[in-house]
């Protein structure tokens, strides 16, 4: 868990003149590995916290992803081969050698909502944390010379 956000702000009596108190809210990111039981972690978070407890989004992440980034890059580059080929072929000539590559890693985690606020006796079970898919992807420009 680590804590993402804080705020804190004055409470004022009916005239709002005079200060009466405080309120304060701490925002929370936990990571949850074990998907079989997050939706019991979560009901029992939400549970322990009542009234208070909000929920502002559930998400999900590839722990780690760069293994799966590199194949992506070598999948992107053999994939700008062969359409340099067939370009160059089009054009009544070869491929030569590569003047310049560039990327940019579009990598954006899918982020489910689920309602903001439970109360714990709506609760009956765990909420349901369904698995999914995180697409990951590369895009690669790549320049070549004709030989």
């Amino acid at each position: 868990m680590q804590t993402s956000g804080l705020s804190i702000w004055p409470d004022y009596d009916r005239q709002g003149r005079r200060i009466t108190g405080y309120t304060v809210t701490e925002d929370l990111t936990a990571s949850l590995r074990d998907l079989d039981r997050a939706g019991r972690v979560i009901s029992d978070v939400v549970a322990a916290a009542g009234d208070a407890a909000r929920i502002h989004s559930i998400s999900f992440e590839v722990d780690d992803d760069e293994a799966l980034l590199q194949q992506a890059r070598e999948d992107a580059i053999a994939d700008a081969r062969v359409r340099a080929k067939t370009y160059a072929g089009a054009a009544g000539r070869s491929v030569g050698q590569v003047l310049r590559i560039s990327e940019v890693a579009l990598d954006r985690p899918e982020i489910f909502p689920i309602a903001e606020r439970f109360a714990a006796e709506e609760m009956a079970g765990s909420v349901p944390i369904a698995e999914g898919s995180q697409e990951l992807s590369v895009t690669v420009t790549v320049e070549w010379a004709f030989a």
